[in-house]
């Protein structure tokens, strides 16, 4: 009795169009996972959904980059300036205060601006104070 692999139902891999053998349950539609010799993970079913996935998460990267943007940027402005700030300081680092991940409006009318890691405070009509906090 031979023990050979068949091809005659010619069963392709949705990701890479290889043959998937006859033997093989029939709702495999993917190669199996295989673990390369550095211990990294070659899976055609994971890079097939990348791919369906990528159009959709493509503009949410985009706001990442922004908000990993403003984090290095508040970061060196806090190193370099202390944590009491004008709006002038605020605009010479690049910081956009529109773009905050969240923002909160206190009875004051005086708003905060919340970016990964930091608040930026709106203390009076010339300064902000900034803040670490843990959210985001």
């Amino acid at each position: 009795m031979s023990h050979e692999l068949t091809f005659i139902l010619n069963r392709k891999c949705m990701n890479c169009g290889s043959l998937i053998a006859d033997q093989v349950h029939a709702k495999r539609k993917f190669c199996p996972r295989v673990v390369l010799s550095n211990g990294m993970i070659s899976n055609c079913k994971d890079k097939y959904n990348s791919k369906i996935a990528k159009p959709i998460n493509e503009p949410f990267k985009y706001m990442a980059k922004w908000q990993k943007y403003y984090y290095h940027r508040i970061k060196m402005m806090v190193e370099k300036e202390g944590t009491n700030v004008t709006l002038e300081i605020i605009n010479r680092y690049g910081i956009n205060l529109h773009r905050p991940f969240e923002f909160k409006k206190s009875k004051e009318s005086k708003f905060t601006f919340l970016y990964h890691r930091f608040a930026i405070e709106n203390i009076d009509s010339k300064t902000y104070k900034i803040t670490e906090h843990a959210l985001f």
